[in-house]
């Protein structure tokens, strides 16, 4: 993978020079339309109570395109607040819908157990779980909408970008740099395990793949820079030298001005992409902290930086490779499953290994192509996790 260096600036106004009308380098697009609250899923939250996850879809008015790159945006709040009519998410979204993008902007779910205040760095780190959860949700759907729904949003899933601001930058950095968990410190393992893993929590589309060839990240972080385990998606971060709510480097993310998790900021994502060989940017804001989004020459710098890096990197440039971003070949259902049975598509012969959640292997044989029915009546109630090599599926059995 070829490698971008950091692009360090004061905030000063950056001149681009001017551009003919170009289809996802300028807004060749006088309107959009949106499909509002689209549901994408369903999913428990904090007080255990399941609610519906909805997204709004902004397109381009008129376009008969039907092979566009799509961008998928998470608002900011603190996991605590905010929703997907956010202010500084819709402009995103109808910026690049106006370029000739799908654009989506997402709800998730919100909100920490306050009975357990004491441990509110375990409560933020459950509530990135559940939203990197339902951002891998989200995905699922459009991948899902093409393969089995006539792409009705006429998008491109080799052409995926993620993206998001604060939290939400946080929800997708997670989400698409960290797959390993094992890479994750011992006491977020665990969380992920009670929270039914990085795709669980949600009904979204259970099978089809979560991930994006393009992050956007402004003002996000990750729990520790061992959870970088992807060299493989174009990254760019924008942040400020001294925001004092997610930190630039590494430090104390801050909740009502209380320094409560320990994360690595834009810059330590940064270094860490640059050491792999990441295809990767990193544009840094000298003196602006957390309301650079409020900074309109600053977001016309980021929006200007963005368009750019995406159309190289992401829109129109074969070296990024997208071979593993493949729609599915193996389906699983139904699922969850409530009998002793469960049926398994595959165009492929390979042998599996259905293992639950610790990793203890529960069976193990052969898929042949076509259907092929495995006999699970041996299992107890739970989630598990049927292993290919080349696909890794949950089944959650119910008794």
């Amino acid at each position: 993978m070829k490698k971008r260096l950091l692009l360090a600036f004061a905030l000063v106004s950056l001149t681009f020079p001017l551009l003919i009308a170009q289809r996802y380098l300028t807004e060749v697009f006088s309107s959009v339309t949106v499909t509002e609250d689209v549901a994408y899923g369903q999913g428990t939250n904090v007080l255990n109570i399941p609610i519906t996850l909805s997204m709004d879809i902004y397109e381009p008015e008129g376009d008969t395109e039907t092979n566009r790159p799509l961008m998928l945006l998470m608002h900011g709040g603190s996991f605590v607040a905010g929703d997907k009519k956010d202010a500084t998410i819709v402009n995103l979204c109808e910026n690049f819908a106006r370029k000739g993008y799908v654009t989506a902007s997402m709800s998730y779910r919100l909100g920490i157990d306050i009975t357990n205040i004491q441990n509110i760095d375990v409560e933020l780190s459950k509530a990135v779980i559940r939203s990197f959860q339902d951002h891998n949700a989200a995905l699922r759907f459009f991948y899902k909408s093409v393969q089995d729904g006539g792409n009705p949003y006429g998008i491109d899933v080799n052409r995926i970008i993620s993206g998001g601001v604060s939290a939400g930058a946080i929800s997708t950095v997670h989400s698409q740099l960290f797959t390993d968990p094992a890479s994750a410190p011992a006491s977020a393992q665990q969380l992920m395990v009670d929270l039914g893993g990085a795709d669980g929590g949600n009904d979204g589309a259970p099978g089809y793949p979560s991930k994006s060839i393009g992050l956007f990240n402004i003002m996000g972080a990750i729990l520790h820079p061992d959870m970088i385990n992807r060299d493989d998606v174009a990254t760019i971060s924008f942040h400020g030298t001294t925001d004092n709510v997610v930190p630039y480097g590494n430090g104390f993310a801050t909740f009502n001005g209380i320094p409560v998790l320990e994360v690595n900021g834009s810059s330590v994502v940064h270094q860490t992409l640059s050491s792999l060989q990441a295809v990767e940017e990193m544009n840094t804001f000298e003196g602006l902290g957390h309301d650079l989004i409020y900074d309109q020459t600053a977001m016309d710098t980021v929006i200007a930086r963005a368009t750019v890096f995406f159309y190289e990197n992401v829109v129109n440039n074969s070296a990024v490779s997208t071979a593993n971003l493949q729609l599915p070949l193996l389906k699983v259902y139904p699922n969850p499953v409530t009998n002793g049975s469960i049926q398994v598509e595959t165009e492929y012969s390979t042998s599996f290994q259905l293992s639950d959640l610790s990793g203890q292997l529960q069976g193990s044989g052969t898929l042949f192509p076509g259907e092929n029915k495995l006999n699970i009546s041996n299992l107890t109630a739970g989630m598990y996790i049927l292993n290919t090599g080349k696909h890794q599926t949950k089944i959650i059995v119910q008794k």
